[in-house]
């Protein structure tokens, strides 16, 4: 993922920026979260995301992307981490 922006002035311009910010792909995951919830209205749609996407848990009536949590899981750079630079004998178990 890309690195957003926290200061509200910067942020405007990161979104408002069409060549860093896939508006075909932040449409089609708001059409697929309307549709989750359309289809089964006690769903929950879970984001795997870790940049802090603004918006990402707001409705899509207002603008934002549909998800309702927002997971941030760092597991998978841990292991990335542990594969690199450890051998499967110096992995702990705790």
């Amino acid at each position: 993922g890309m690195w957003v922006p926290s200061d509200p002035a910067e942020l405007d311009e990161y979104l408002g920026a069409d060549n860093k910010l896939n508006n075909a792909g932040v449409r089609y995951l708001m059409m697929a979260t309307s549709l989750v919830h359309e289809l089964s209205p006690g769903a929950a749609a879970i984001a795997d995301e870790f940049t802090g996407f603004p918006s990402l848990c707001t409705a899509t009536s207002d603008g934002g992307l549909g998800f309702d949590a927002r997971q941030a899981s760092a597991l998978p750079q841990h292991l990335r981490s542990l594969l690199k630079t450890r051998r499967d004998e110096e992995w702990g178990m705790a």
